[in-house]
């Protein structure tokens, strides 16, 4: 077991590039406390997409969670052994199921546009919801458009019709969603297939997870259950399963003043190879805490401060990965070329999307398993 500042001076004595760090020990006390959120009966699912390792698969099936997929390349990513997992395929049109059911696993194929079932034993049929398109739902508003899933129209029409639907599935707004959409979808859903005694098995209700509040998240998963009724709870729950598991290690390459306290500090990593969809966040030096600025704006100087930005290694203007201000020592700046910086906040699209563009390399990863902490002290007996 090692700490992250053992691993960061582990890798800064043989640096080479940037290095995504994960926490193995956070990453499976995440999947074990979604797990252990839901029924027995219900999948939390990991999308593949999201986290391509065979690290990251296999404790994903360690910890009995499903897998969600969208090709055969996504699948044979895989554990070889799938039995008694549950794998959903999403898809704009069916596609034959064989190849999807070759490890042994269960499969929910949800597409977008109905189609007569294939009669296969271990296969179930959903249909994809558009998000904007269901009946209530508080933060459909605020998403700008869903280009994805079927009318509420045509599932209700599916539905009353006793066609062979196994299921429904829709995809919330993940950078825009709240507990209430989930909610709100869920009930409509439930509440049409019972008015039409359609025997829906399952309710997937997406991803996005991470758009909801850490402290919401076991509360909503509960009251989620308890919505579904007898029918299956599916969920991906997106970035929360990395939550404080990831961290991006780089390099100071160039520093540059450009008016009275507010710096471009050159980084040997890039926002657009090494932080895709991820909003990373400053490991600022010990005895400095920083204050995060709007991720996008040239901030203006500010009295008694010093301001970063920090800047990708590309030639893409807009690379950089993060805007930071905080007390200043005089006018000691605190980075030189050649000192590490670390990012936190870092999920598993970061390795995801890793690419060597503009002659900059992709990321090397790591995964190391940190102490657990210790356990909170007993509290003390009552006087008397």
């Amino acid at each position: 077991m090692q700490s992250l500042d053992e691993v960061i001076d582990d890798e800064l004595s043989r640096y080479t590039g940037p290095v995504l760090l994960y926490d193995r020990r956070i990453l499976g006390a995440n999947m074990g406390a979604l797990a252990e959120a839901v029924r027995p009966t219900d999948w939390p699912m990991l999308a593949v997409k999201s986290f391509p390792h065979p690290v990251v698969t296999e404790m994903a099936k360690q910890h009995r969670l499903g897998f969600e997929v969208s090709n055969l390349a996504e699948y044979q990513l895989l554990p070889n052994d799938l039995s008694g997992s549950n794998v959903s395929l999403g898809r704009a049109t069916p596609v034959p199921p064989e190849p999807f059911t070759e490890r042994g696993n269960r499969l929910t194929i949800n597409t977008e546009r109905y189609t007569a079932p294939n009669a296969h034993p271990s296969v179930r049929h959903g249909l994809r919801l558009n998000f904007r398109d269901i009946p209530g739902v508080p933060d459909a508003e605020r998403l700008a458009f869903d280009r994805f899933g079927a009318s509420w129209e045509e599932f209700a029409d599916r539905l009353r019709s006793g066609a062979a639907v196994d299921g429904a599935h829709f995809h919330n707004a993940s950078e825009v969603n709240s507990a209430d959409s989930y909610l709100v979808a869920l009930r409509a859903i439930r509440d049409l297939a019972d008015a039409v005694a359609a025997p829906l098995e399952f309710i997937n209700v997406g991803g996005g997870l991470h758009g909801v509040p850490a402290s919401v998240r076991p509360g909503l998963l509960r009251q989620l259950t308890v919505e579904a009724g007898p029918r299956e709870l599916h969920i991906e729950p997106g970035n929360a399963l990395c939550d404080g598991a990831g961290h991006l290690l780089c390099r100071v390459e160039w520093v540059r003043e450009w008016e009275k306290g507010c710096y471009y500090v050159g980084l040997d990593a890039s926002y657009d190879c090494h932080a895709q969809w991820n909003y990373p966040s400053w490991v600022s030096l010990p005895g400095l805490p920083c204050e995060a600025l709007p991720y996008r704006q040239l901030p203006s100087a500010a009295e008694g401060k010093h301001t970063i930005v920090f800047s990708g290694a590309s030639c893409y203007n807009s690379d950089r990965l993060g805007v930071f201000r905080f007390d200043a020592d005089g006018d000691v700046f605190p980075l030189s070329p050649g000192d590490p910086v670390v990012f936190a906040d870092m999920n598993g699209y970061a390795w995801a999307w890793t690419v060597g563009f503009n002659g900059i390399p992709p990321a090397d990863i790591r995964f190391y398993d940190s102490p657990a902490p210790a356990p909170a002290p007993a509290p003390a007996p009552p006087p008397g």
